[in-house]
């Protein structure tokens, strides 16, 4: 299993599910949060079902192989999924490298690529009370109106921190407006820092990876 100096938490009214390491950093604007969002949030599409899409975050690199953080329902459903990476390039999962994490949904998937990319950086969902700022960003699958995959990022308040998740792992709530295609991708602090994975409607939170 993968080693990380991390926690996975959550959020939702939206929803989501998170990374924690806490680390103190200056807020930063909308349009700086926006930017961070861009350079590590990727879309995941099976090629078999262009039109529909997920999101997720990197989280990590060694070498040429980056590591994604999802939602677990984003990629359980074929073995070939693709990564698209914010220079809009498409890159084929590494196989089997799909791996769920107990209890909650959420999971890793791995790519390979020569390009540089940012990695995300952790925060803690514990220090994102009722009424502080949450930010989530992804990729909205196709309609007649978006005929093509666009990066989307939507600002919001959390709403609620729960102490007991779900049994998906779920336990904050946010009030960003989401669109499908964005389940998996990230919800960010007013620092930029990971708190949360997107996921149906409910959040995960305080699991080790």
């Amino acid at each position: 299993m993968i080693d990380y100096n991390a926690r996975l938490s959550a959020t939702i009214l939206g929803v989501g599910v998170a990374l924690v390491q806490i680390q103190s950093a200056q807020a930063l604007t909308k349009v700086e949060v926006s930017k961070v969002a861009q350079s590590v949030t990727v879309m995941i599409q099976d090629p078999q079902s262009p039109q529909t899409t997920g999101s997720g975050i990197i989280i990590k690199r060694e070498g040429e192989t980056y590591t994604v953080l999802t939602a677990h329902h984003v990629v359980k459903q074929s073995p070939n999924y693709q990564v698209m990476t914010p220079d809009k390039k498409m890159n084929p999962i590494v196989q089997g490298s799909i791996k769920p994490l107990p209890g909650v949904d959420l999971a890793l998937v791995q790519f390979k690529s020569a390009g540089a990319y940012g990695i995300a950086k952790m925060g803690d969902s514990a220090q994102s009370p009722s009424g502080s700022a949450s930010f989530v960003a992804g990729f909205p699958g196709t309609t007649e109106v978006r005929s093509e995959p666009e990066y989307y990022f939507t600002s919001g308040k959390i709403a609620a921190n729960g102490s007991r998740p779900n049994k998906d792992g779920y336990a904050l709530a946010y009030s960003n407006p989401t669109l499908p295609g964005m389940s998996g991708g990230p919800v960010l602090n007013e620092q930029g820092e990971l708190i949360g994975i997107h996921g149906q409607l409910r959040v995960v939170r305080h699991h080790k990876v």
